[in-house]
């Protein structure tokens, strides 16, 4: 079995973990113990199980409720609502620029919130999507951002000295890149890689970011290896070391 992604949330005040498993088409929900490791696990939804090939899955909050977004390999991002944490309905958002996506995630521009959806599936269709969000977390207006030729994997966000960023792992390509978020309408200004000189034969997937003694670093997963990178950061948000 190939475990994709694993990602946390609180409802009622109760922490889970939930990990999306593609080999069997499950996503598990987990109780924790008091020392964090995994206790119950049980298939979510328990009933009206989609059809899907999830690959990633993260949560975000509209308009005071919580949602569940699934990145199905096979066809699209479903969304889910939840019930005491399960997985309750979920629904196949469907549009024609989030076709077979590997990625989703959230974030803030000028106010307003977005969805970026990675789109790595089609042989020739790869590229960035942002979609619009209904009141009810629905994707509204999707437009594709960045079409590439090679496939990315993943995106993830960051400021840095109050400048706002989107990183993209470019995969097999062996690039991390860097694209600026205008303001505006939270549409991307130029994307450039974050290193002129990336490790030898990296696979780069999934990217974090998070502060250590006052210091923020970049956390690089490699599909290849399975190694971590950890990278230091400039004043501008590139990958330094």
């Amino acid at each position: 079995t190939r475990y994709n992604t694993f990602s946390y949330t609180s409802t009622a005040s109760t922490q889970y973990a939930y990990v999306a498993d593609s080999t069997n088409g499950n996503v598990y929900q987990c109780s924790l113990n008091s020392d964090g490791s995994f206790n119950l696990c049980n298939i979510t939804p328990e009933s009206s199980m989609p059809a899907w090939q999830p690959l990633s899955l993260v949560f975000t909050t509209v308009n005071s409720t919580q949602y569940s977004y699934v990145s199905s390999a096979n066809q699209g991002v479903y969304q889910c609502t939840l019930d005491a944490g399960a997985f309750n309905v979920c629904t196949l958002m469907l549009n024609d620029n989030v076709q077979a996506p590997s990625d989703v995630a959230f974030t803030i521009v000028g106010g307003i919130k977005y969805a970026y959806v990675v789109i790595n599936g089609h042989r020739t269709n790869h590229g960035i999507t942002q979609c619009s969000l209904n009141g009810d977390g629905t994707f509204n207006v999707c437009n594709k951002l960045v079409s590439s030729s090679t496939t990315p994997n993943a995106i993830s966000f960051a400021t840095i000295n109050e400048s706002q960023y989107a990183y993209i792992s470019g995969g097999s390509a062996g690039v991390v890149y860097q694209c600026n978020l205008v303001e505006s309408d939270g549409t991307f200004n130029g994307c450039n890689a974050t290193m002129e000189s990336p490790p030898a034969n990296w696979d780069p997937t999934d990217i974090s970011f998070t502060k250590v003694g006052g210091i923020q670093y970049a956390y690089v997963a490699d599909n290849r290896i399975g190694d971590v990178y950890q990278c230091t950061l400039t004043s501008d948000g590139l990958f330094d070391t």
